[in-house]
């Protein structure tokens, strides 16, 4: 028999090809050893969510932190949150969809695809825009040097307001995106610069002074790639990343490198992204925790979340697991704002609010599911006889009580590179200070294109290192 330690840690990477790669990555993610260890790389369990309060009827819509205080869309009503508490600042037309939110350091300005509303920082009261300038019909809006930025309303033009003052437009103060023809989908300032994104291309505007229009082309920066989704585009790691579109087709994802798009997707999320049935829906969030810089990526109508480690490269799928059905979904958030050190997330269909905590094992007190599948491993396509497979994996992480008390790990394999699967198996993990306990299966039988999946419903820190093999390859 011959011991090999399978490479067992690694991203989602499920081609259309199973019998290419199988690879499934749920509620854990990939972490490299940058100092040495005993693995150059390890899954780490993603953060759970606990209940931090819970405004308006929801969906939480969109949130902004302005001068150390959120504000927070949940359904048709707008909130001022702080650690403690949360009071209405007033309502909007509008009870789903994406809300842009920018603010000037005294208003927060709110456009939801209908009309503009205002609140006053100071007083936390919100109000209507009622200047018949003001550009009704735009989704997103931003700052840049005291000028509020409105567009997205199904023409080229974006729009700006006095400054330093959102309650005040003019009818003749916007610009057109002429580079192409295409419709404008969305705006994001970024250093100072605004980068405006059409359905096949984009363009980048600055702020030169200009007596008639402040803010103008900066030269010859034009790119021919799109946007598919006004919430998809955001910053991250001092650049911008977007889902995009162009002429030639949609569903890649993008990041800015100064001025030139790179592809940040790969060939097996852009399969997936191309099945479904839409996308313009879609809408993102980034933030960073522990070293690690998250691009967290929802599509609704698909019921799924796809979230890019950005440093690494990795992408790893983020999932609900609903206990009465025994199904995933995508994960609960929707938006992200800081509240203090915590990091804060709106629920997609009601108003609660959630903390990220990285060291917690449960969402809301339920169940997460964490699953890995792994490549497709054979000997040179002969059948192999498998005697054991030992799970390399922090031991002993069982609770004093209750579920986790005494951890289970779940395997399952395929022989055919994915396309089905045998039974389920468990073994331990180790109770709580077993930390010398082997998660060993034993008898595992035998076959070619084989793939291992194994899974974990216990509230416990399940880090998996790796996994060792004994087996034998045969004849045929």
């Amino acid at each position: 028999m011959r011991r090999i330690r399978i490479p067992f840690v690694g991203p989602a990477y499920e081609t259309r090809s199973l019998n290419q790669s199988a690879q499934r990555l749920i509620n854990w993610y990939v972490e490299a050893s940058e100092q040495g260890g005993k693995t150059q790389f390890a899954l780490y369990p993603t953060a759970g969510l606990e209940v931090a309060q819970t405004i308006g009827t929801g969906p939480v819509r969109g949130a902004i932190v302005a001068s150390g205080v959120a504000f927070v869309v949940s359904g048709n009503e707008g909130y001022k949150v702080t650690e403690s508490s949360a009071s209405s600042v007033g309502s909007i037309g509008t009870t789903t969809g994406h809300v842009g939110m920018a603010h000037n350091g005294t208003q927060v300005l709110m456009v939801d695809g209908s009309r503009g509303y205002l609140v006053d920082i100071a007083s936390g009261v919100a109000g209507l825009i009622t200047d018949a300038d003001f550009p009704n019909g735009v989704t997103w809006a931003q700052y840049l040097d005291g000028y509020f930025i409105v567009g997205g309303d199904g023409s080229g033009r974006f729009y700006i307001s006095d400054i330093g003052d959102g309650s005040s437009w003019v009818g003749t103060e916007y610009a057109s995106a002429e580079g192409d023809p295409d419709p404008l989908i969305a705006g994001i300032v970024d250093h100072r610069e605004l980068f405006l994104f059409g359905t096949n291309s984009f363009e980048i505007w600055v702020n030169t002074g200009n007596s008639t229009f402040p803010i103008e082309r900066s030269g010859n920066a034009f790119g021919e790639t799109g946007c598919a989704a006004v919430g998809t585009v955001q910053k991250a790691d001092n650049t911008i990343f977007w889902l995009g579109k162009d002429r030639r087709g949609d569903g890649i994802v993008w990041r800015m490198n100064g001025y030139d798009p790179v592809r940040v997707s790969n060939h097996a999320l852009e399969w997936a992204i191309r099945h479904y049935s839409r996308i313009d829906d879609a809408t993102a969030y980034t933030y960073q925790s522990d070293g690690h810089t998250w691009y967290v990526l929802n599509f609704p109508s698909a019921d799924k979340t796809w979230v890019l480690d950005v440093g690494a490269g990795y992408w790893h799928e983020w999932c609900w697991f609903d206990e009465l059905l025994g199904t995933l979904h995508r994960h609960r958030s929707n938006c992200h704002f800081m509240l203090g050190r915590d990091h804060m997330v709106g629920d997609w269909e009601n108003g609660k609010l959630y903390r990220l905590v990285p060291d917690l094992y449960t969402d809301f007190g339920g169940i997460i599911k964490r699953v890995r599948a792994t490549l497709s491993e054979d000997a040179d396509l002969v059948r192999v006889f498998y005697a054991s497979l030992q799970i390399d994996l922090q031991a002993g992480v069982g609770l004093p009580i209750g579920q986790g008390s005494e951890p289970k790990l779940m395997l399952r394999h395929s022989n055919d590179g994915g396309h089905t699967w045998s039974n389920t198996r468990t073994a331990t993990m180790g109770k709580v200070g077993e930390y010398g306990m082997r998660c060993k299966f034993e008898r595992l039988g035998s076959g070619r294109q084989r793939v291992w999946e194994v899974s974990i419903t216990d509230p416990v820190n399940a880090v998996i290192l790796g996994a060792v093999l004994l087996g034998e390859p045969g004849q045929s």
